[in-house]
């Protein structure tokens, strides 16, 4: 017998019960108008972890067969899910200089069933953030941005997460997680 590494077994009510635990902290106010400041153009949504975030993020926006491109660097539980989903999750293999995909090796592993890229930005460095929004344009593409660990990160003078249609933070300094749109 194996254990799934991740499941997500919620229906129906039980997912707001869940997400509504996650509030009454009392400084929430505080933290949602930073947040609300940093990313003026951006609706925020706060959930008690990323992974649920994630999870209801790829359940509601991508169908059974669509192709998803990953960095061989990203963090393995999305993986995981998109695959739970029946989504088909393509690894590209990373640049030496900061870990991050390789926008090189894109292309390359766009097909017809392709939706999304979805750039991992890694130990505080944003992958080539303007280099992948392009290559999205192109290719008629949604750029995912995972900021789980590029929290006050620029790249080009744009703070990582203002780049793609979504992005998702893990706050530190709050038992929540964000999700930019």
């Amino acid at each position: 017998m194996s254990i799934p590494f991740f499941s997500v077994d919620f229906k129906g009510n039980d997912w707001l019960s869940y997400i509504m635990g996650s509030t009454g902290l009392g400084y929430e106010n505080k933290i949602d108008k930073l947040i609300e400041k940093r990313f003026p153009k951006k609706k925020v949504l706060k959930f008690s972890s990323s992974r649920l975030g994630f999870y209801l993020f790829l359940e509601q926006n991508f169908n059974e067969g669509d192709e998803i491109i990953f960095s061989s660097m990203s963090f393995p539980l999305y993986v995981q899910m998109a695959i739970q989903l029946g989504l088909k999750p393509i690894l590209v293999d990373i640049e030496s200089s900061h870990l991050t995909i390789n926008p090189e090796l894109i292309s390359q592993s766009i097909t017809k069933k392709t939706k999304a890229i979805i750039v991992t930005n890694l130990f505080g460095h944003p992958g080539y953030l303007t280099e992948i929004l392009d290559i999205c344009k192109k290719n008629g593409l949604e750029l995912i941005e995972d900021c789980a660990q590029s929290l006050d990160s620029f790249y080009k003078k744009i703070e990582a997460g203002n780049y793609g249609s979504t992005a998702f933070f893990y706050c530190l300094f709050n038992p929540f997680s964000i999700i930019i749109l």
